[in-house]
């Protein structure tokens, strides 16, 4: 097990030096930098917590509240420098839930055999050890 957690620091430092995350990196600076965009942006993130506390409560949400929250998000995607954030952490994590999906696939094909079996049977045979 001691391999796969080397592994995940490995991945980790080559996150850390990719291209996306550091255009990422660099796009949050230029939001941090600028005092328009980070208010937007700060104004967002407290929105957006609130209503993932909100969720989190069971509480739901009137139609002013969904007109409130889709009227800062594309007030917030106005500012060049806070599309350009968002646009960087979509690439980013697009190659993340890639290399997610790449670690997954022995569990996927390992739970796949239960649909055709261990010898492409329809039935899994489970034996004592």
């Amino acid at each position: 097990m001691g391999h796969l957690y080397e592994l995940a620091n490995e991945l980790e430092k080559a996150v850390r030096f990719s291209g996306e995350y550091q255009s990422l990196k660099a796009a949050f600076l230029a939001v941090l930098e600028d005092a328009a965009a980070r208010r937007l942006f700060e104004a967002f993130q407290r929105v957006q917590a609130d209503v993932e506390a909100r969720g989190r409560k069971g509480d739901r949400f009137s139609e002013e509240d969904v007109r409130d929250i889709r009227d800062k998000w594309e007030r917030m995607l106005e500012h060049p420098k806070i599309a350009s954030l968002i646009a960087a952490e979509q690439r980013l994590g697009d190659v993340l839930n890639d290399v997610h999906r790449r670690m997954n696939r022995p569990l996927e094909e390992l739970y796949g055999m239960l649909g055709s079996g261990a010898n492409g049977s329809n039935s899994v045979r489970f034996t004592k050890s």
